[in-house]
């Protein structure tokens, strides 16, 4: 005998509408495993709930925003969990009303049921894998469930959520709902505003639910994942949802590498697009190849921003600072010989730290640069290794409070700033490794250095 509960329904509206707690989908997925006849509401139901989705936002693509009458009671689905029962016909009804409403052939519809309206804002060299199909523009807008990149890069707007989504080749992902999008492998970055808190992205190595920010992923098919956090907070859990295992919070600056067997560790580098914030749009042609520090696992969160010639007026200078840019202002100065090269962004908070070593692993022979804080005394393994240029790089705004502190400029906006000088040595391929900024038996405080490389057959002072 069907014992299909109202408690059932309401786990299947929340599941559709992509806001079902992890308690919810587990005790959802049991009772489908269960009973035939919840599994065939539970189709009918995403089906049904989809197939409208993709209609609507169909019909204001073509302008035809005045949803008739009978789609707008369609919407008694949403009043209680007996009412679709009611109104199955109803919606059905509606259904076409839409489509004959927006200039759709039912037909269409029938090929567009279950999928997800986007607007493509922008593509970078992108082509689906699908052969002849045509190539991706900005402003079209499209009907996806099943995203296929075989080159270049896709820039996506989700309609409705406002989620924008920017996705990188090779990449094979599935809507599974509108908020709920599942990568088998592939790197995509995803900027999400309040309609899109909750949007999530589900790997072979377990999910990522925004909280409401910016974040980074890069999935491998049967493997590890990794999620990085570029502002705001996400919530990250290895396995499936019937696993019962916890989610982890992770912040501003935070990142971890993860699989379905493995808990959650460390992940140090992360390469990013030249804008503050996103995952590279095309394969990593840095000179830094990798970046590491001494602290182990243990303190698994903080990672280190590697942006290809990422060093160019503006760019931020620490993963855990909002605020200080390199050259931030116009009447600021990056030398020719300097701008475009690689870019490190240090993690500001590591300045505490008397025992620290970063080590750059370097694909050629380079220049590294060390730019620093002038008014403390250069660490010994700076003063060693490199030679100060003489050049002096600003960067801020900093908080109010080092105002009072002496060599600040006050600038026209309130605001402090400082000039770091900037130190260079030459280094071969391999590791190069850097030490704290300051040295152990110095009281002094200090300010933490930020790190750029370029190819050493660059022109240098």
């Amino acid at each position: 005998m069907s014992t299909v509960r109202d408690e059932h329904l309401v786990w299947i509206q929340r599941y559709a509408d992509g806001i079902a707690s992890a308690e919810e989908v587990a005790r959802l997925q049991a009772a489908l495993r269960e009973e035939a006849a919840l599994r065939k509401v539970f189709l009918d139901y995403v089906q049904i709930d989809s197939g409208l989705a993709a209609l609507a936002a169909l019909a204001a693509a073509r302008g035809t925003l005045d949803v008739p009458d009978a789609a707008r009671s369609a919407s008694a689905l949403r009043r209680g969990p007996r009412s679709w029962f009611r109104a199955r016909a109803a919606i059905l009804g509606a259904t076409v009303a839409i489509a004959l409403a927006a200039g759709v052939a039912l037909s269409g519809w029938m090929r567009d049921r279950g999928r997800v309206a986007v607007e493509i804002v922008q593509s970078e060299e992108a082509r689906w894998v699908a052969p002849g199909a045509s190539l991706p523009r900005a402003g079209e807008r499209l009907a996806l469930q099943t995203i296929s990149l075989a080159e270049g890069a896709l820039s996506l707007r989700l309609e409705g959520s406002g989620v924008l989504l920017k996705l990188s080749a090779p990449l094979e992902a599935r809507f599974e709902t509108p908020m709920r999008l599942r990568v088998a492998q592939g790197r995509l970055s995803a900027d999400v505003g309040k309609l899109g808190i909750g949007f999530t992205v589900v790997t072979d190595a377990g999910e990522i639910v925004d909280l409401g920010t910016s974040f980074g992923v890069e999935a491998e098919r049967g493997g590890e994942s990794r999620v990085a956090v570029f502002s705001g907070k996400v919530k990250v859990r290895r396995g499936a949802a019937d696993e019962g295992n916890a989610f982890t919070t992770l912040s501003e600056g935070e990142a971890v590498r993860f699989s379905a067997l493995a808990g959650l560790r460390r992940w140090e580098h992360v390469a990013m697009a030249a804008e503050a914030a996103g995952i590279l749009a095309r394969a990593n042609t840095a000179v830094v190849g990798a970046v590491r520090d001494n602290l182990g696992d243990d303190e698994l969160h903080p990672f280190y921003g590697v942006v290809s010639e990422g060093l160019r007026p503006g760019s931020l200078a620490f993963t855990d600072k909002p605020n200080p840019r390199w050259a931030p202002q116009p009447e600021d100065r990056l030398p020719a010989w300097l701008e475009g090269a690689d870019l490190i962004r240090t993690y500001h908070q590591f300045r505490y730290r008397r025992d620290y070593e970063l080590v750059l692993t370097l694909r050629e022979a380079s220049t590294v640069y060390v730019l620093i804080d002038p008014r403390q005394p250069a660490p010994a393994w700076l003063a060693e290794q490199f030679v100060e240029t003489g050049v002096r790089v600003g960067v801020g705004p900093w908080q109010q409070g080092l105002k009072q502190e002496a060599g600040v400029d006050v600038r026209a906006d309130g605001l402090p700033y400082l000039a770091f000088a900037v130190w260079r040595a030459d280094a071969s391929p391999g590791e190069f490794k850097l030490g704290a900024p300051r040295d152990s038996g110095r009281l002094n405080q200090a300010l933490m250095y930020g790190v750029a490389v370029k190819a050493r057959a660059t022109s240098i002072p």
